[in-house]
């Protein structure tokens, strides 16, 4: 289910919808971002500037969709800016070649495919690194591993986050119903102590700054109605008992 859910998110999103979600996926691994392009003229073919675990400097080019021959040619001038154009951001190392990376929430048919190879075959002989490809099947991969982990599981409340995943957006969003869910959900993290879903699963470093308590007192204080039965439960949980308790 939760497989599902995830995947028809990733297949409507476009690039700048799933870039920030995916430098969260590069966070886990252990990678440092150094800067998130506008997609612009002037991002040199590189979305996402960053440093893997070893410091080595690596440019990411995100894309939306199936790649076929006639789309992969529309983009090879960003793909050779992506290779070739040295990463130039203040304060990152400067190297005469990095690692490049395209990734797409689609994938890559044959005729592109082979395409793509002669390219990279072009670029490797003018000792450029060789050009890695993360499709699809990667991607959600990675997403449901890392965020997966905190999504619904009981069947109710994955049917209360598709119900609110599929408004129209016309009417004000229920602000108690939504409250609920999700502090619901987040009761079931275990607010004791930092979630795991904020922590990266290589190392334990905080993926979100861990004032997330303080955000989570505030967003109960902000006009919302409780039944008395919920606010028993969030009076008797360690860090929001003092913001649920007047």
């Amino acid at each position: 289910m939760i497989d599902r859910v995830v995947e028809n998110w990733l297949t409507r999103a476009n690039e700048r919808q799933y870039q920030f979600p995916f430098c969260q996926v590069l966070i886990a691994k252990g990678f440092r971002i150094f800067h998130l392009s506008s997609h612009g003229p002037q991002e040199q073919g590189k979305d996402i500037i960053a440093l893997d675990k070893r410091a080595r400097p690596i440019g990411f080019q995100l894309k939306t969709g199936d790649i076929d021959l006639s789309a992969l040619r529309k983009i090879h001038g960003e793909l050779n800016e992506l290779v070739e154009v040295p990463i130039q951001f203040p304060g990152f190392p400067r190297r005469p070649h990095h690692r490049s990376v395209l990734v797409t929430n689609g994938m890559l048919n044959d005729p592109a495919r082979q395409t793509l190879s002669n390219y990279v075959q072009g670029w490797e002989s003018r000792g450029f690194p060789r050009l890695q490809v993360e499709l699809k099947d990667s991607l959600l991969r990675d997403f449901v591993d890392l965020h997966g982990k905190y999504l619904p599981s009981q069947l109710s409340d994955v049917v209360q986050l598709l119900r609110f995943y599929t408004r129209d957006g016309l009417a004000p969003r229920p602000r108690a119903e939504f409250a609920g869910f999700v502090a619901n959900n987040v009761l079931r993290a275990g607010l004791s102590s930092v979630p795991t879903f904020l922590r990266s699963p290589s190392d334990g470093k905080y993926l979100m700054r861990p004032g997330w308590q303080h955000s989570i007192c505030r967003f109960l204080q902000h006009g919302l109605l409780w039944s008395r039965s919920l606010r028993r439960r969030l009076a008797a949980t360690s860090g929001l008992r003092r913001c649920v308790g007047r």
